[in-house]
């Protein structure tokens, strides 16, 4: 029942997704986003003291930005319940400068910016969470040039006082270099990153007031680092498939990896010891029964453990995948050790009806003394 609630409160707010992915930031997850526009616009500026303009925009970059729009992203609990607020601030950085970072290049292109607001349910103030460099479609830096996407991004995740919080991005692009045919370079780039961070409401507004400047690294709660495949890329909505939809508890967003053999590992990097003893898993492409067919689902999973006399090599314990619409597949993990990485290998697969794409839709783990690590499950 849970997942029916939090499945159904994520497509009620999809129709802004189909929208163009540079006007509308995505949120995943199972968050309600809405524009605010009109007068309750400039009421939530004046209120919050929103800037209109931020010079320099990204503190390594002499980019001004100018306020084009605000969204609301309402989080839910586990129940349903609006549990955080949150104000997406989209800014263009195009408008006057670009995303060119050479002073007389002039070349207007697709940039944005986001800043996120946090509202704090206990004072009703609202404070500066972080910025980031949302989209570029395209950047100078001397005679380096680049094409293509980059961009960063949040979701957000309630588990009873918990908030879990994810910081993702991913590039591709095409880079050349050099300004004649001796010195010219070119190379196709692409990789994706996510950092997971938890704690206590009270913590996250008592980090936020350490925040001095734009960034804050957030270094005290931070849970883990996350890498996997590159995705398979939608460059209308970059993130679509990217690997903060497997934690970020909503069975309607899924990780795609994009690899030849359509197999892939996942490898969490935990900033203190931890000791994972299940494995959580909802299989496939779970927003509808329908795309769940359409799209692989895994049929085998293995998690990496280290024998005596093997080295620094991983054994791979081996565990089946049943292939069930929504279904929660906790698997123990046999010969559990305690360590700072957990690693996970996706080993084979049900064939699509339709496509040929590998899909995870959820994936969560438990440690013996803190629980599930990326939320609670029913």
């Amino acid at each position: 029942m849970k997942y029916l609630v939090l499945l159904t409160f994520a497509l009620l707010s999809s129709v802004l997704y189909a929208q163009n992915y540079y006007e509308v930031p995505y949120v995943g997850g199972n968050s309600k986003l809405e524009e605010i526009t009109g007068a309750e616009k400039e009421r939530i500026i004046s209120r919050y003291t929103i800037p209109r303009r931020v010079d320099n925009f990204l503190d390594y970059r002499k980019i001004d930005s100018d306020l084009k729009t605000i969204y609301r992203e309402t989080v839910p609990d586990e129940t349903g319940r609006a549990a955080l607020t949150v104000y997406r601030v989209m800014y263009d950085l195009a408008s006057k400068t670009s995303s060119n970072f050479n002073e007389d290049d002039n070349t207007v292109r697709e940039t944005y910016g986001q800043a996120l607001y946090i509202l704090n349910p206990k004072n009703q103030a609202v404070k500066l969470f972080a910025r980031t460099l949302y989209f570029s479609d395209a950047a100078y830096l001397g005679n380096d040039r680049a094409s293509g996407v980059n961009g960063g991004n949040y979701c957000f995740r309630i588990s009873g006082n918990t908030i879990i919080f994810i910081s993702y991005g991913l590039i591709a692009y095409h880079h050349e270099s050099g300004m004649d045919e001796e010195s010219y370079g070119s190379e196709f780039i692409q990789s994706q990153s996510a950092e997971v961070f938890r704690c206590t409401f009270d913590k996250l507004f008592e980090e936020m007031e350490k925040t001095v400047d734009s960034y804050n690294s957030y270094k005290d709660i931070k849970l883990c680092s996350i890498s996997a495949p590159f995705p398979l890329l939608d460059r209308n909505n970059p993130f679509r498939y990217s690997i903060q939809n497997a934690f970020d508890g909503s069975p309607a967003t899924s990780y795609v990896g994009d690899t030849e053999d359509r197999l892939f590992d996942i490898n969490i990097s935990f900033t203190t010891p931890n000791r994972c003893t299940k494995i959580a898993v909802i299989n496939g492409y779970a927003q509808s029964e329908q795309l769940y067919s359409a799209n692989n689902r895994i049929s085998a999973i293995g998690y990496g453990v280290r024998k005596e006399g093997n080295g620094n090599r991983l054994t791979y314990i081996s565990s089946a995948l049943k292939d069930k619409y929504m279904e929660m597949q906790v698997i123990d993990a046999m010969e559990a050790q305690t360590r700072t990485t957990c690693a996970l290998e996706i080993q084979s697969y049900f064939p699509g009806n339709k496509y040929d794409d590998t899909c995870l839709a959820e994936l969560n783990l438990f440690d013996d003394n803190s629980g599930w690590l990326f939320g609670d499950i029913y």
